[in-house]
C-alpha cells in the first residue's frame, strides 16, 4: 500500500473544509492543523482524523452565538 493513500493533500483537505489550498498551508504553519509527513517532494500530507477534528471545530464554532457589545 502506498503510504500517501493514508493521508490527504493540502488540496484535498482545501475541498473538504471548503477552503484554499493556502488556508491548509496557514493552518498548518499555524499549528492548528498538524502536518502528519511531507513527501520527498516536499507535500504536506495531513491524517483524516486531524481533518475531521478541525471540521468539527470549525462547524461548532459556526454555531456558537455571537454577543454583540451593546446590543440585546
Amino acid at each position: 500500500m502506498n503510504t500517501t493513500q493514508m493521508f490527504l493533500e493540502a488540496g484535498d483537505v482545501a475541498r473538504e473544509l471548503g477552503l484554499v489550498p493556502q488556508s491548509i498551508r496557514h493552518l498548518a504553519k499555524a499549528g492548528v492543523l498538524r502536518v502528519a509527513a511531507t513527501t520527498p517532494r516536499g507535500v504536506k500530507l495531513f491524517r483524516p482524523a486531524d481533518v475531521e477534528v478541525l471540521k468539527q471545530a470549525r462547524q461548532a464554532a459556526k454555531e456558537m452565538p455571537v454577543k454583540r457589545k451593546g446590543l440585546a
